[in-house]
């Protein structure tokens, strides 16, 4: 094999398709600009022990008003500006070179939060954004992986439900499919964005029945509703 070829073919490589930052299209060495990295909101401390929710403590008004099946809920930031511009771009435009961006975003979350925890598994919500998102993720954590959810009905889309409708919406759409996977072990569950938590808090309910002891959520970002 010749190297010069390799490094000449580099070298075009390099020339044409270099590196750009995901939201401004910038030349940077990384997927994201520093400009552009300093417009995420990073949700900082003074949040509900529960529920993640900030700007609240125990027992928040969240909380009080539903039965929740998951131990903790924590988000890397509010969904706004940019965060939302690049999860769309990852999940609508399916621009799946970010997963690793927003798993590192997840990875710090969870150094943040959970570190003390005692976590054996990890899933996300059904979909293959969700899944590239936790292969990037059981390598940053040393956490296995199950891949064990999936999703046998279609449902309407949550944004287009109220606040009741959403609360059940989600019935029925989801199934664990090994239980043993779960049987006794602490499962961290992974999602884009924690909305009303309907859809997370039915699939922690499902891991809770199929033997999960505690569950914890982990999101890329929280959306402006249960802020």
């Amino acid at each position: 094999m010749n190297l010069s070829h390799l490094n000449l073919g580099q070298a075009f490589k390099d020339m044409f398709l270099a590196p750009a930052c995901c939201l401004c299209g910038r030349i940077t060495t990384d997927s994201l600009c520093d400009k552009c990295r300093r417009q995420i909101e990073v949700i900082g401390t003074g949040i509900c022990e529960r529920c993640g929710k900030p700007g609240s403590r125990s027992g928040c008004s969240f909380c009080s008003r539903q039965s929740l099946y998951y131990w903790r809920c924590r988000s890397f930031a509010f969904y706004r500006a940019g965060i939302k511009t690049i999860i769309y771009r990852y999940k609508q435009l399916r621009l799946y070179q970010l997963s690793d961006l927003l798993a590192s975003w997840l990875q710090d979350c969870y150094l943040k939060h959970y570190m003390g925890e005692n976590i054996e598994v990890l899933d996300g919500a059904p979909g293959s954004h969700i899944h590239r998102i936790c292969k990037h993720l059981e390598s940053k954590l040393k956490i296995p992986y199950a891949n064990n959810l999936m999703k046998i009905k279609e449902n309407q889309e949550q944004k287009k439900l109220d606040s009741y409708s959403r609360k059940y919406n989600p019935a029925g759409s989801y199934k664990v499919i090994n239980c043993l996977k779960y049987w006794g072990r602490n499962l961290l569950l992974i999602d884009d964005v924690f909305t009303t938590g309907s859809t997370l808090n039915h699939i922690a309910w499902l891991a809770k029945q199929a033997g999960a002891e505690k569950v914890y959520l982990l999101t890329v970002a929280r959306g402006e509703q249960h802020i």
